[in-house]
C-alpha cells in the first residue's frame, strides 16, 4: 500500500506484479495476478498498525534531526488544519456530508487536523471528521499525543480562551495568535515595551466543542503573556504581529526563542501544501470512509519517510533541515533508477 501511493497513479495490477516479482526473486513462489486478494486485503486491514506506523516513522524522523536548542529543549508540535476533497459516493457523502451550494451539492469533504514536529516536520498525529466538526474538537481527539511539559505553536484559530486553558490542564503550553483584543494598558507586569503579562476571563457563552462540565471545570480568569514583534521578509512589507503564550517566565523562555518558535511553524504550514499538491492528496480516491481513512493514514507515513530522507540527507552534507527540498526528495526518488 505505501509502495502504490508513493508511486502516483499506479494501479493495483502494478502492485501485485512488484509483488510477484519481489517473490520469485527471492522464493520462487508463484503468485496469483489476480488483483481481487490485495484490494479485500486493504479494506480488511487493521487502522491500529497504520497509527502504529505513523508514530514510528515520525519518531525516525525526529531521530535523525538535530533537536532544537531553545525553550529548554521542550517538545514542541505545530497543530494546523485543512479539508480534503472525497470520491463521491452515497457511503462517503453519509459519513462526510459536502458543501450546499446555490446551484447544486458538491463532493463530499473531510477536515482533518494535523500534528507535526516543529524538528523535523514529520506528521505525529491526525484527527479528522465532517466539515461539521471544528478544528478544536479535532484538535481535542489528538489529546492521547500530548504530554505533560509539550509545547503547542497554533494559528489565531486555536489561541482563544477555552482553547489555552483546556491545554494547560494537560499540562501543554500554547504559543500563537489569538483574535482577542489584547492592549499594552491592561498589563499587570511588564518584562519590556514589547512583552507583558494580561488577564483573559472566560466568556460568558460556553464553548460548542466542550462539555458543560468541562467548560465549568475552566479557570474564571487566565494570564497569558503578550509578545508583539515585527516581520521582515525581503520583497514583502513588514508585518506587526502579536503572539500569546503560557510561557510566562521571561528568563527561562526568553521572548527571542519563542518568536523563533512561532516562525518555525510557518514553514511546517507548508506540510499541507506538501500533502495536497506534491502527494496529490488533494483529493482522496476511496469509495468508502474505512479505505478513505486508510489512504490519509498511508499518505502520511510516505510523507513521514520522505521526512526521514531530508533529515539524512541535512545531516550527510551538514546543512540545515529547511535547506532540504520535500518537492526534490520526491523527484529525485521518481527519477532513481529501479
Amino acid at each position: 500500500m505505501i509502495w502504490q501511493y508513493s508511486n502516483y497513479q499506479t494501479s493495483g495490477r502494478e502492485v501485485v506484479r512488484q509483488l510477484q516479482s519481489s517473490l520469485g526473486l527471492h522464493q520462487n513462489d508463484q503468485v496469483s495476478a489476480n488483483t481481487g486478494a490485495y484490494f479485500r486485503a486493504r479494506i480488511r486491514f487493521d487502522f491500529r498498525i497504520l497509527e502504529s506506523a505513523l508514530t514510528l516513522s515520525a519518531r525516525a524522523a525526529d531521530n535523525l534531526t538535530q533537536s532544537l536548542n531553545i525553550l529548554q529543549q521542550r517538545r514542541f508540535f505545530a497543530i494546523d488544519g485543512s479539508t480534503l476533497t472525497l470520491a463521491d459516493s452515497p457511503e462517503n457523502r453519509a459519513s462526510f456530508p459536502p458543501i450546499q451550494t446555490v446551484d447544486a451539492t458538491g463532493f463530499p469533504m473531510m477536515r482533518i487536523g494535523l500534528l507535526s514536529s516543529l524538528s523535523s516536520g514529520a506528521v505525529i498525529g491526525c484527527s479528522h471528521g465532517s466539515l461539521e466538526i471544528s478544528e478544536l474538537a479535532l484538535l481535542k481527539q489528538l489529546t492521547p499525543e500530548f504530554r505533560k511539559g509539550d509545547v503547542l505553536v497554533g494559528d489565531k484559530a486555536y489561541g482563544c480562551y477555552p482553547a489555552i486553558t483546556w491545554l494547560q490542564q494537560l499540562g501543554v503550553d500554547f504559543i500563537g495568535r489569538t483574535t482577542r483584543k489584547v492592549k499594552p494598558s491592561e498589563a499587570t507586569e511588564k518584562f519590556s515595551q514589547d512583552d507583558w503579562l494580561t488577564p483573559w476571563k472566560r466568556g460568558a457563552k460556553p464553548s460548542p466543542w466542550m462539555s458543560a462540565e468541562e467548560w465549568n471545570a475552566l479557570p474564571e480568569t487566565f494570564t497569558v503573556r503578550v509578545i508583539q514583534s515585527s516581520i521582515q521578509l525581503k520583497g514583502f512589507r513588514t508585518q506587526s504581529i502579536t503572539i500569546v503564550t503560557t510561557l510566562l517566565d521571561p528568563i527561562a523562555y526568553p521572548s527571542k526563542e519563542i518568536l523563533e518558535a512561532f516562525h518555525r511553524r510557518w514553514r511546517i504550514e507548508m506540510t499541507i501544501d506538501d500533502l495536497k499538491t506534491t502527494l496529490k492528496m488533494e483529493t482522496l480516491q476511496g469509495k468508502s470512509p474505512n479505505v478513505v481513512v486508510k489512504e490519509l493514514l498511508i499518505g502520511l507515513i510516505v510523507h513521514n519517510f520522505i521526512r526521514c530522507t531530508m533529515a539524512q540527507a541535512a545531516r550527510k552534507h551538514h546543512v540545515p533541515l529547511d535547506r532540504i527540498s520535500f518537492k526534490g526528495c520526491v523527484d529525485t526518488h521518481d527519477s532513481s533508477p529501479m
